[in-house]
């Protein structure tokens, strides 16, 4: 195993987009994939999906409930 692979100890819990001394210098670390890469894409969507959930709240209903839509609903998961 070449020696500029092995990364400190608690090396990703560091929060900053590298990981000095460790993999070349050239990757995230895991606390910041985590945070920018992961939490501020699904916040994002939370918040500009709340419009949008409330605005067909506001609809009229436009099908009818059958007797046979949660099996339609089942099979189709």
């Amino acid at each position: 195993m070449n020696s500029s692979n092995l990364c400190p100890i608690g090396a990703d819990d560091s929060f900053g987009p590298q990981v000095i001394g460790c993999r070349e210098n050239f990757d995230f670390t895991l606390l910041f994939e985590q945070s920018v890469l992961s939490l501020g894409p699904s916040a994002l969507m939370l918040i500009t999906c709340v419009p949008r959930i409330l605005q067909l709240h506001r609809y009229a209903v436009k099908t009818v409930s059958t007797p046979l839509r949660i099996y339609k609903s089942v099979r189709a998961i």
